[in-house]
């Protein structure tokens, strides 16, 4: 024993000797020993602590800890004093050590309960050392792959990385931002500037790890597949949602400027996405091994379709000042499109959602489709907001854009009465109003009647109306159609007393009294009582000009004698005419 603790005091006050040495070099630049010298004495202590540790000796567990402590730093020293006299490539000399070092821990300490870990403490903080110095280099990718590929080494050697259960697999995750951090050192000092160099490579990884822990491990514990409350969610679920991630929004940042390959490929990714959610039983057979697979390629297809669609659109109907491009229908190709492809996400994950449970892992849950016809109205609305000021010559645009979202406002109405219809038919309304209220202040209205714009909304809110009348008998008139029959007539009305055109006069007539008739007919008030008021006015308003000439050709006392006989008139059948007023209210009251 006394022997033993001679060797580990000299060992130690060897190795604290040469690390003071070491640390005087490195701080003076010289010193009395050369490097290679010093760099030979810790190979030789290494040496001796190999041997202390790999040895069969009996009763010198102390010993042999602490010579697995104090060898990986002689070991690395050497390395470093050797490479420091050959001045050349010492951070990838040293790097290379690292590895052999996690290579013999993981080999000759994997059984050793205490020496590896304190074998293995020591070498990551040498490697932690090596980081500094190995980052100022120009090849500095070179040692952080190294030091990825000492990593996975460590991580190994108690297990499989993959398939094992020892808590030293987790190492094998410090290797993936080392080699990220190779990669793109690499790509920056060869001046590389495509985006997709730096990302997909992550997100391919990022993707063969699930994959790989998909099929190699066992499944998680779930819940039953029919089961709406069981948790999606797991490491792996984690691990594919973030290498879409990684694959998607980078690019789509920088989608709106560039060559049109890049938002085209993103958009036709979004649908290969949107297409794989109802992919089947590939799909549904890889769900039911863990990871809900469905729900990030959901998000994935949403974001891809619809974020690419609204960014490449705002940018291509807008040059960098902000100001109106030449082809403003490029932005409605691509704003259209998005949407296209997200209604027919949307019909597909319906069908697939109503044709089984919506399960968490094995189904597409009953939000996909309603978010993705939320998705496709955003589409549509948001280049459309931008658009309509920097372009107000272009007409067409803002009416055809309302017309659709008020159409799919209608649409929705007949789905009614579930929930997310009944959302989507006022978020439809909602964009729809926006455009209007958006070209209106843009100035659109000097190029187009006004009425191009707010027809088609009032229309969608008078035969949604009408479908919630026929679907419950106890709702009234007013709050189903009395907003659409005044947004309607009302701004018509107005333009009938200040700007008066023969179409604009013949339709507004036309239409009050349609409005009128329709309410005798079906017994409703809010038609009855609209109609007829805009009727009146509006004859009011014609025949005022008539009025106007007449009162000036006739003497006034011919006009005084006039009103003097209707009142007389009125006296004399006043209880008559109360009666009638009164069973004209009642009659009013009556209405639906």
């Amino acid at each position: 024993m006394e022997a033993g603790c001679l060797a580990l005091t000299a060992l130690i006050a060897v190795v604290v000797g040469l690390t003071s040495t070491a640390v005087q070099t490195f701080a003076a630049g010289e010193s009395a020993l050369h490097p290679a010298a010093w760099a030979t004495l810790l190979t030789i202590v290494g040496a001796v602590g190999l041997l202390w540790i790999l040895l069969p000796v009996p009763g010198r567990t102390q010993e042999r800890l602490v010579a697995a402590a104090l060898t990986p730093a002689a070991l690395l020293g050497a390395a470093a004093g050797f490479s420091r006299a050959a001045n050349a490539w010492g951070d990838v000399v040293v790097a290379g050590v690292v590895i052999l070092l996690a290579a013999f821990g993981a080999s000759a300490l994997a059984r050793a309960t205490t020496r590896r870990p304190a074998w293995d403490v020591v070498t990551a903080l040498g490697a932690l050392a090596l980081l500094p110095a190995a980052l100022a280099t120009a090849h500095a990718w070179l040692p952080l792959l190294l030091l990825a590929v000492a990593a996975l080494v460590a991580a190994s050697g108690n297990g499989p990385v993959l398939t094992g259960s020892a808590p030293r697999r987790h190492l094998a995750w410090v290797a993936l931002p080392l080699s990220t951090a190779a990669l793109w050192i690499a790509l920056v000092q060869r001046s590389v500037t495509l985006v997709e160099a730096y990302t997909l490579p992550l997100a391919g990884v990022l993707l063969l790890l699930a994959a790989a822990l998909t099929l190699w491990r066992e499944p998680a514990v779930t819940s039953a597949p029919d089961d709406d409350r069981g948790l999606p969610l797991d490491g792996r679920t984690a691990l594919f949602a973030a290498a879409l991630a990684t694959g998607i929004l980078p690019s789509l940042v920088v989608s709106g400027g560039g060559p049109v390959v890049r938002p085209l490929l993103l958009v036709l990714a979004g649908s290969l996405a949107a297409a794989l959610v109802v992919a089947g039983p590939a799909v549904r057979a890889l769900a039911t091994r863990g990871p809900a697979v469905r729900l990030p390629l959901i998000v994935s297809a949403l974001v891809a379709v619809g974020g690419t669609s609204v960014v490449r659109g705002v940018t291509a109907g807008l040059d960098g000042a902000g100001r109106s491009a030449a082809a403003p229908w490029t932005a409605d190709a691509w704003a259209a499109g998005g949407a296209v492809i997200l209604l027919a996400a949307a019909l597909a994950w319906r069908r697939d959602a109503a044709g089984g449970p919506a399960s968490p892992r094995t189904g597409t849950s009953v939000w996909a489709a309603p978010v993705a016809v939320l998705g496709a109205i955003v589409t549509l609305t948001v280049p459309e907001l931008v658009l309509v000021p920097a372009h107000p010559g272009e007409a067409i645009r803002p009416v055809v854009v309302a017309a659709v979202l008020a159409g799919g406002s209608v649409l929705a109405a007949g789905r009614a009465p579930a929930q997310a219809a009944g959302l989507l038919r006022f978020v439809a309304l909602g964009a729809s109003a926006f455009v209007v209220f958006d070209a209106l202040v843009a100035g659109v209205a000097h190029r187009v009647a006004f009425e191009a714009l707010t027809a088609p909304l009032a229309a969608a809110l008078v035969a949604a109306g009408a479908l919630d009348l026929r679907r419950d008998a106890s709702r009234r008139s007013w709050p189903a159609l009395g907003a659409g029959l005044l947004l309607g007539l009302l701004p018509s009305l107005a333009a009938d007393y200040l700007d008066v055109t023969v179409l604009r006069v013949v339709l507004l007539g036309a239409a009050a009294l349609a409005v009128l008739l329709v309410g005798v007919r079906a017994h409703l008030q809010a038609p009855v009582v609209i109609g007829g008021a805009v009727v009146i006015l509006h004859a009011l308003a014609q025949v005022w000009p008539g009025l106007q000439v007449l009162s000036t050709s006739v003497p006034w006392w011919l006009w005084a004698g006039v009103g003097g006989v209707l009142l007389i008139v009125v006296a004399a059948t006043y209880e008559r005419r109360i009666q009638q007023a009164r069973a004209v209210t009642r009659t009013l009251a009556s209405l639906r």
